[in-house]
């Protein structure tokens, strides 16, 4: 860059980008691939479901279903846009993504699980929730020093440090970062599928949710139930070479959690 016999910065950082998104295809298109076949089970296997639950009288939400629907639902675009940016080597302004992806997740489980409704009106008024001090020390178990830890990186990336953001498209500088922010994705599609079937669907949606897709014929209830199969074994080639916290930030999410609230 700053060539002075550069094109126009687009034209430059467009070609730049191709460069680079043509590397990330031959070195990560396993990771990429398994983003995108995790991301269309999980919507294949949610789409009865939550057509279920919003039939008034048909399914059941849970207690502070808002904030879990939020999470949910709204996470899809947040899933969406740091997989096509950190695709094309932009991970810098994806990571910001993935750290909402993170926090909102995290908030939403506890709200669904904490006795006290603080920090749950404070989220429904729109106001700011402390993580550390409302939600990570909150949690008595799992231990949250790994969700600290995770999210301390996130936000020294994401804060304006000398840490933040990327400064180019040099395969020496994107491949470390775009490996780490490929396979956070995939750890938060996990935590994202176990919001939907441990805290958002009851058992009284989960059953009717079955009932209608028998309604609409055995072959679309024998293949919902084939998605479900081939996400389960989609998360588990995942977390095959994960970095060991990742695995980690999986199991401590989808745990049983002990609230000090």
């Amino acid at each position: 860059m700053y060539g002075i016999n550069d094109p126009p910065f687009t034209g430059l950082i467009k070609d730049r980008k191709e460069i680079t998104s043509a590397k990330i295809r031959e070195v990560y298109s396993h990771k990429t691939e398994l983003i995108q076949t995790i991301l269309n089970l999980d919507y294949a296997i949610a789409s009865p479901y939550i057509g279920v639950a919003l039939v008034p009288n048909l399914g059941k939400l849970p207690q502070r279903s808002e904030i879990l629907v939020s999470a949910y639902h709204r996470n899809w675009f947040a899933f969406f846009a740091s997989y096509e940016l950190t695709s094309n080597g932009l991970f810098g302004p994806a990571r910001s993504i993935l750290r909402h992806a993170f926090e909102s997740m995290i908030i939403a489980k506890f709200c669904s699980l904490s006795k006290d409704d603080l920090v749950y009106e404070r989220w429904r008024k729109g106001e700011a929730v402390y993580f550390t001090n409302s939600i990570l020390k909150k949690i008595s178990k799992p231990n949250p020093r790994g969700f600290s830890e995770l999210w301390s990186t996130l936000s020294d990336f994401v804060h304006a440090t000398i840490y933040a953001q990327q400064f180019g498209f040099d395969w020496e500088h994107v491949d470390k970062q775009v490996h780490f922010n490929l396979d956070l994705i995939l750890v938060l599609l996990e935590w994202h599928y176990h919001l939907l079937t441990s805290h958002l669907v009851t058992p009284t949606t989960n059953s009717q949710t079955i009932y209608v897709l028998r309604l609409r014929g055995e072959d679309k209830l024998r293949d919902w139930r084939q998605s479900k199969k081939e996400l389960r074994l989609a998360f588990k080639n995942a977390k095959k070479d994960m970095p060991d916290f990742m695995r980690k930030a999986v199991r401590d999410f989808k745990q049983t959690w002990v609230l000090c609230v």
